[in-house]
């Protein structure tokens, strides 16, 4: 049974960042295309839903890619 467990938390957290990375990748296309941090956060929560990136997590990403 602990092993089921394991394999479910595993996978939840495997998943989430799988989420992360795609929402990261995303940021930066639309930084490339010259949307905004709040535009950007629209559209993850557009997408996305509830598991969409906080408003400090996508300015934390946002920054870097707009600085190149």
């Amino acid at each position: 049974m602990a092993s089921i467990t394991v394999c479910v938390f595993w996978c939840a957290a495997a998943r989430m960042l799988e989420l992360e990375l795609e929402q990261q990748t995303n940021i930066k296309f639309l930084v490339k295309l010259g949307k905004s941090g709040n535009k950007i956060r629209e559209i993850l929560v557009q997408v996305d839903g509830d598991n969409a990136m906080k408003k400090t997590a996508v300015y934390k990403w946002v920054k870097p890619f707009y600085e190149g």
